[in-house]
């Protein structure tokens, strides 16, 4: 008599996993549904939420229209040209502006004030700019207004007689800076080196049980990889801002499939050998169920402990508890 083997959960969700990956249709139409989960997850996160908030309840196809606005400046001098001379009254493009290294040392070392004068702070710095438009930065200290004009042209590399054209545009808005305008004048910052870059990030979840993937974390589902666009330290666009950049929706869906491909290879060989206690899993060690064996149930300490573990992780795990326990009475 032939006994059939019933495939554990574990195997089911591995086998599924695997031919997601390696399976090119079935990939992109499971990235086409992930898409449309888009705007009703809000799944993107940036460091610098006034850029978070302008790319959340998006759908997918708005998202990629405001990136490119947003972050051609990244990839495109004819962009920074214009948003800079928008934002700052200057070109950030023309090389007459930026100051040579000499000069830069010449002028760190001899100028005190510039130097020593504290104002960029991420937090601080929209507010510093409103202060001054309103008439109220630093009422004690005299020149401040100068100064910080002369310090933040040094920040963004220029020569210091520009500060005076800074100066002169910001005070002709003669409006608060905010919304819109802040997300773009902090990414031209981040652009020039003022700020930290802070990339945007879109966790990838993929459902145990039917193996489609998803954007929202849950007791079912695991995480598999991160996308990140944005920019490396040398100010080159990550892979997916540059398919982004394009505009160009084949582009942008073969650079999806790679990426996701990537990370469901990747998590699959390290699931394939993943192995945890329920133990860990108890005391919420960020350890799955699906992935804590049979043979570390069964050595719980008591039966309050296994009802715990059930009580836990949820019916999916019944037929392992049970299977544990008759291995541990037949041993």
């Amino acid at each position: 008599m032939i006994t059939e083997i019933k495939k554990s959960r574990k195997s089911l969700f591995l086998e599924k996993m695997r031919e997601l990956a390696t399976n090119d249709d079935l990939l992109l139409n499971n990235i086409d549904n992930l898409l449309m989960q888009f705007k009703n997850s809000s799944p993107v996160y940036c460091y610098y939420s006034v850029i978070e908030n302008e790319l959340n309840n998006l759908s997918f196809d708005g998202f990629i229209l405001k990136i490119n606005d947003l972050y051609k400046i990244f990839s495109d001098d004819h962009a920074l040209k214009k948003q800079s001379e928008k934002f700052f009254g200057l070109d950030f493009t023309d090389k007459s502006f930026i100051m040579t290294k000499d000069e830069i040392n010449s002028h760190f070392a001899s100028n005190d004030k510039i130097r020593n004068y504290g104002v960029f702070s991420y937090y601080s710095f929209i507010n510093d700019l409103n202060s001054i438009l309103s008439g109220n930065y630093r009422t004690g200290i005299k020149d401040s207004v100068d100064l910080f004009f002369e310090a933040f042209a040094f920040k963004l590399g220029l020569k210091i007689s520009c500060s005076k054209i800074l100066k002169d545009h910001f005070l002709s808005r003669n409006k608060k800076i905010q919304d819109l305008d802040e997300a773009e004048i902090r990414l031209l910052a981040m652009k020039m080196g003022i700020f930290p870059i802070r990339n945007l990030t879109i966790k990838i979840f993929i459902d145990i049980d039917s193996a489609e993937l998803t954007f929202e974390e849950s007791q079912n589902t695991l995480k598999i990889g991160v996308l990140e666009i944005g920019v490396s330290k040398e100010m080159k666009p990550t892979p997916l801002l540059n398919a982004i950049l394009t505009n160009d929706k084949e582009k942008i869906n073969n650079r999806l499939k790679s990426q996701i491909a990537g990370m469901l290879k990747k998590s699959y060989k390290l699931y394939l050998t993943e192995e945890k206690t329920a133990s860990s899993y108890l005391k919420g060690n960020g350890v799955h169920p699906l992935f804590v064996s049979e043979k570390s149930i069964a050595n719980l300490g008591d039966l309050l402990e296994v009802k715990s573990y059930f009580k836990k992780a949820g019916e999916s795990e019944m037929e392992k508890i049970l299977r544990s326990i008759e291995s541990y009475l037949r041993e």
